[in-house]
């Protein structure tokens, strides 16, 4: 059974991810480049100091292990398509998780080094909760969202199963987070409809 939802997640977030990556292209949406930076940097150090603690499996890992490659890809194609803004609070986060990268290259602390990425990925929704919070229009597409919430409560089975306690805490934390985007850009787009109306 966790196979299967393994491979559901992944059909189910390669789906979304390629159509986010056509929301981009399009122009459609404008993601802040910073999350995706740090997105990719906190998969692939918490997939990392995951597999460097000897016990890895794909399967309960199968969440941060496609993340590394879809975070990668997405943060791509905003770079390729001109999103490069980066604010002083992105600068901070990104100086963060270097210093996290730098301490476990140093230190070999891997449990410390995964936990504290699940910590800087929570960090690393904030460029995004900020924009939505401050715009007058949603820049984020509420279905991403909606697809990446289940798709990390997909995530969440496997490890949950195997009494995996890193990766069901790297999903647990996705599906926290997600939720926090999908409630920010649904009020968002109750208020920018608000406004229409009156």
């Amino acid at each position: 059974m966790r196979e299967v939802v393994a491979l559901f997640f992944v059909l189910l977030q390669a789906s979304i991810d390629i159509w986010y990556c056509r929301q981009i292209v399009r122009g459609k949406i404008a993601p802040a480049l910073t999350t995706w930076l740090l997105f990719f940097v906190g998969t692939s150090a918490s997939l990392g100091s995951y597999v460097a603690r000897g016990r890895w499996s794909l399967v309960s890992g199968v969440g941060n292990t496609f993340d590394v490659f879809g975070t990668f890809v997405i943060a791509a194609v905003l770079i390729f398509s001109g999103h490069r803004k980066v604010r002083r609070f992105d600068i901070w986060c990104l100086s963060a998780a270097g210093v996290l990268l730098f301490v476990w290259a140093v230190a070999h602390q891997h449990l410390i080094v995964n936990l504290s990425m699940q910590a800087l990925m929570v960090v690393a929704y904030g460029p995004t909760l900020g924009k939505l919070w401050r715009a007058d229009e949603n820049t984020e597409d509420v279905w991403f969202w909606v697809v990446c919430f289940a798709a990390s409560v997909l995530a969440a089975y496997p490890p949950l199963a195997a009494r995996d306690a890193l990766q069901s805490v790297y999903a647990l934390r996705a599906v926290v987070c997600t939720a926090v985007v999908i409630a920010l850009s649904v009020r968002l787009q109750f208020h920018s409809r608000k406004g229409v109306r009156a």
